[in-house]
């Protein structure tokens, strides 16, 4: 089953130029290495940060774009005619990429969370309480169906108003378009791990921060901290009044070469096994070198967004997504 747009008539990888730092050069036109090869060029470059805009110009987000690392450029392919930066600018770009490329580590200290657990406790019985008053769904007797492709519109009204009322409606948004574009665009999901780290809600392995406004306004710490523990409070409320402690998720994925280990904060999965088999490549098996499909059983603690209370999870795409609170030895 392919849930996502694609173009059988694609140029073969041997017409294009392998990704190089060289081609970071506003107006190069290529392509992702990802499987369907999504086009797009290169619009802007912040070589004091290390980073550039790529503009997808094909499928569900033309027009959108991702602000990368500029190391992320050996994910795509550019065209045979492609500008090359001269050698002293690559240079300057590489050493700034060096520069930032310094690790930054959190690890889970356990007093601390114990400490936000007993408070995400607290404000979950205060979530039950608004959603007791206020909720559109449960008022309408609709039973929670995990088996749908888009989430219910109620409940995501109901999440919009109680995000409203916490003064939390502009991080919310933020933080959920960033989600469901690219985790990996600008530093703003880097931000969220960092800080969901320090709280104890998961682990983050990566890098120190390029853009210096990463903690500032909305997204200053004490909000992103706030944010973490009303959304947090808000679906286990949702889950628990719906009679569910746990959830069952799938999570497929496919490459055309090796696997590379990856460290994650939060690990994008999904409700619906069928997306997770059409992730795992299962209908063009031949073209992967390896692929996996798993099974996860997940107390509701673990997930920190869903597609049932998240609109921006049904919109272009319906994959029945959940980002869960990522904390496993394993490396899925």
């Amino acid at each position: 089953m392919s849930i996502h747009q694609s173009d059988p008539n694609k140029k073969p990888d041997s017409y294009y130029l392998p990704g190089h730092t060289k081609f970071l050069v506003p107006g190069n036109k290529g392509r992702l290495l990802d499987g369907r090869r999504t086009p797009g060029y290169i619009e802007k470059i912040w070589p004091e940060y290390g980073m550039f805009r790529w503009h997808i110009t094909g499928f569900e987000d033309r027009g959108s774009f991702w602000d990368l690392p500029a190391e992320y450029v050996n994910r795509f392919q550019f065209e045979p005619d492609s500008a090359e930066m001269g050698d002293g600018e690559m240079e300057e770009l590489q050493e700034r990429v060096k520069h930032f490329s310094r690790p930054l580590n959190r690890d889970i200290d356990p007093a601390r969370r114990e400490a936000e657990q007993k408070e995400i406790s607290l404000r979950k019985k205060k979530a039950q309480k608004w959603l007791g008053n206020n909720s559109e769904f449960f008022s309408s007797g609709t039973a929670l169906d995990l088996s749908a492709r888009r989430g219910p519109r109620s409940l995501a009204a109901d999440f919009q108003g109680f995000m409203e009322e916490k003064g939390l409606a502009g991080v919310e948004k933020k933080t959920a378009d960033n989600m469901v574009l690219n985790p990996f665009s600008g530093e703003w999901i880097k931000g969220m791990a960092i800080v969901a780290a320090e709280m104890g809600l998961t682990r983050f392995r990566g890098q120190v921060p390029r853009t210096p406004d990463i903690f500032k306004g909305e997204g200053a710490r004490e909000a992103r901290e706030e944010y973490l523990r009303e959304r947090t409070a808000f679906i286990r409320a949702f889950f628990e009044l719906s009679g569910r402690e746990e959830v069952s998720l799938y999570r497929g994925m496919a490459t055309e070469g090796e696997w590379v280990e990856k460290e994650r904060s939060f690990l994008s999965c999904t409700f619906n096994l069928e997306v997770g088999k059409s992730f795992c490549g299962l209908e063009k098996e031949q073209e992967y070198r390896q692929f996996y499909l798993v099974k996860l059983t997940l107390p509701v603690e673990k997930i920190f967004m869903s597609y049932l209370e998240t609109e921006a999870m049904n919109r272009q795409y319906l994959e029945a997504e959940a980002q869960i609170f990522y904390d496993f030895r394993v490396n899925i």
